[in-house]
């Protein structure tokens, strides 16, 4: 698998899993994509409606990839 290809997976897992980051005004962007070690770099933009995304997102994310992503 290529980073570019890992890249484009990733981004698409994002979109479908995480809507809730769209919905509310946020972005996300995957940085980085090394498919040897299977290590991405998800950089997440925007505000909800009085705060920033909250860590609580952040660490769900990274639980949610790891738990369901197929390599």
């Amino acid at each position: 698998m290529t980073d570019e290809s890992l890249k484009s997976r990733v981004e698409t897992w994002m979109v479908k899993q995480m809507p809730i980051i769209q919905m509310h005004g946020g972005t996300s962007m995957v940085r980085e994509a090394n498919p040897e070690p299977g290590q991405v770099v998800v950089e997440l933009g925007g505000t909800c409606p009085g705060r920033g995304i909250p860590n609580v997102t952040a660490q769900n994310i990274k639980r949610n990839m790891y738990m369901g992503f197929d390599a």
